[in-house]
């Protein structure tokens, strides 16, 4: 195991700041300082200059960095090899794909995250996994920003289809059992501690209603809204609140503003009923930005009162540690993505297990909370 000021050290050069450096590890410039003061001492020479500019490597702190990087990559290598050499292969990680909760976020980020040179052809059209199948796994994986670009070579993915007992409510009873991980929308507060839930970013609430409705034409409306209640009605059904605190916050708000409509809060177990229902009757459905794509009969109307439900990965918390592992390469890669584009905020909460925080588009009409899967 490296020392634990190595990793302060490694982005207090990248950034060329303690202050900067400070900011990306969610600590004070003064630990930063510190800690890289405290590794000169362990070392025993000076590895950087510091001045009010900054910070630059002495000749002797070019080697160590340069040094330190290889070591920090081949203790992560050490352990992503020792767990494909206990499952003598790639371990295989299930996700949990079905209608309303969709592999297609969590391949995103995975897509992101390099191939390995292993799966490229070679100039006999061959993968080099099979011309060179006795140096894969020995190859040593490079990084970006603190994650393995190659985490391919050590694991390998296998959709599992489910189908949704519920669209809008608690974990599904398969995670764990039937698939590993999966990626959905759950409010952390209503996550049993059976689960890890990790939120990487928010959906924002939608009003479902038939296309031809007057609200379908309107487009985003608020609850302050002066037209607000003739475009509702007199009916409003959300999901129930034991599930999703946060729905509590808009049933409230209803109740205050508009107590003449009525909030039917119902169990949304079966799509279809809901979706069959808001067609029939006409009345407005609570629900997620996206299913607006997989309902094509109804429109979604974007709410703007800064209204959403955390979406990320969720498994079991006692789930194997190849898995856990797996959890923790695709958040840093989430997080090293928001940082990256000027998401500081709300990658600093997901690090730090915090709700996260909603941001806005500079369109009027869309709204951005965190990173959008």
């Amino acid at each position: 195991m490296l020392d634990a000021s190595v990793p302060m050290f490694i982005e207090a050069v990248r950034t060329g700041s303690f202050t900067k450096a400070a900011e990306r590890l969610y600590t004070t410039p003064t630990s930063v300082m510190n800690q890289v003061n405290r590794l000169e001492r362990l070392v025993g020479v000076k590895l950087v200059n510091r001045n009010f500019a900054g910070i630059t490597l002495t000749p002797a702190g070019e080697s160590y960095y340069a040094d330190v990087l290889t070591m920090r990559d081949f203790a992560e290598q050490a352990q992503l090899k020792a767990l494909r050499a206990a499952h003598d292969g790639p371990y295989l990680i299930r996700v949990g794909s079905s209608s309303f909760h969709q592999y297609a976020r969590l391949a995103q980020i995975w897509g992101s995250l390099a191939k390995p040179a292993s799966s490229q052809p070679d100039g006999h059209g061959r993968n080099q996994s099979e011309s060179q199948s006795t140096n894969r796994s020995s190859a040593t994986p490079s990084r970006s920003s603190g994650v393995l670009r190659n985490p391919h070579d050590y694991y390998q993915l296998q959709i599992v289809d489910f189908t949704d007992t519920s669209i809008i409510g608690p974990p599904p009873a398969g995670i764990g059992i039937d698939f590993d991980v999966m990626m959905g929308n759950f409010d952390p507060a209503g996550v049993p501690e059976t689960y890890r839930f990790i939120p990487l970013g928010q959906t924002p609430l939608s009003l479902y209603t038939p296309n031809e409705s007057a609200l379908a034409s309107h487009g985003p409306v608020g609850l302050h809204d002066l037209d607000f209640a003739e475009l509702v009605g007199p009916r409003l059904i959300m999901p129930e609140q034991s599930w999703l605190p946060s729905i509590a916050i808009l049933e409230r708000r209803m109740n205050e503003l508009y107590p003449h409509i009525m909030v039917e809060t119902v169990s949304y177990h079966s799509g279809s009923d809901l979706f069959n229902r808001c067609l029939r009757e006409g009345t407005p459905l609570l629900g997620l930005e996206y299913w607006d794509e997989m309902v094509p009969l109804l429109t979604g109307v974007p709410l703007n009162d800064h209204l959403a439900i955390p979406h990320g990965l969720i498994h079991r918390s006692d789930a194997p540690k190849e898995v856990q592992l797996f959890a923790e390469i695709i958040t840093r890669q989430v997080i090293d993505f928001l940082n990256e584009h000027d998401q500081v905020d709300v990658a600093r909460a997901i690090q730090e297990g915090r709700d996260l925080p909603i941001r806005e588009d500079p369109a009027p009409t869309r709204r951005h909370y965190g990173l959008r899967l």
